[in-house]
């Protein structure tokens, strides 16, 4: 069996069904979910330009599914994967990263992710997309951005904080709550007062 390259595309089941039913709303999520769980995994191995590509693809993909059967899902999707682009942008210090960031703030407030992990992961990373655009923005920019990131991370922390889970998920938790508490930190720091 030959292996492939990072960021090469190898046809899968789901492609194969996609292909012989392009109009398949099923096909199309389980295409987002795919490209999501590969763009995650390639940024964890250091392929970043390989993940944006999966990103942007899989963001794309579940914009055309935002009034289907599966809108629910595919809202979610496309913020958590625009919120995956704005940190990599800011980061890197693309202005486009300060676009996605408004886009997922106004949809974050305007309706819920879903469930409570959903919402505090996507308030952290919204809270860290802000952080980047302060460091390597306009300086004019700075504090507003920091107020932003302060405002997003207390919400992450304070949904960590108001939900029990099983015991099994209890470590995860804590580490997620000690991140959020760490990044609000560095930025109250830098807030000027």
């Amino acid at each position: 069996m030959r292996r492939s390259t990072p960021g090469e595309t190898e046809p899968d089941d789901n492609s194969s069904l996609l292909a012989a039913d392009p109009r398949n709303a099923r096909y199309a999520y389980l295409a987002v979910t795919i490209d999501h769980s590969i763009g995650n995994t390639l940024l964890k191995l250091g392929h970043t330009a390989e993940a944006v590509r999966r990103f942007e693809s899989a963001r794309a993909t579940a914009g055309g599914l935002l009034n289907g059967p599966n809108s629910r899902g595919a809202r979610s999707q496309y913020i958590r994967l625009g919120l995956h682009l704005a940190l990599l942008r800011a980061t890197a210090g693309d202005p486009r990263a300060a676009g996605l960031a408004e886009e997922a703030s106004r949809e974050l407030a305007r309706k819920p992710l879903g469930t409570a992990f959903e919402d505090a992961t996507g308030y952290a990373e919204l809270g860290k997309v802000y952080s980047q655009l302060a460091k390597h923005g306009a300086r004019s920019e700075r504090a507003d951005r920091l107020r932003k990131a302060v405002a997003t991370l207390e919400k992450s922390r304070d949904l960590w904080r108001s939900w029990t889970v099983n015991r099994a998920v209890e470590p995860r938790r804590q580490r997620e709550l000690a991140a959020v508490e760490a990044a609000l930190g560095e930025c109250l720091a830098l807030l000027p007062s």
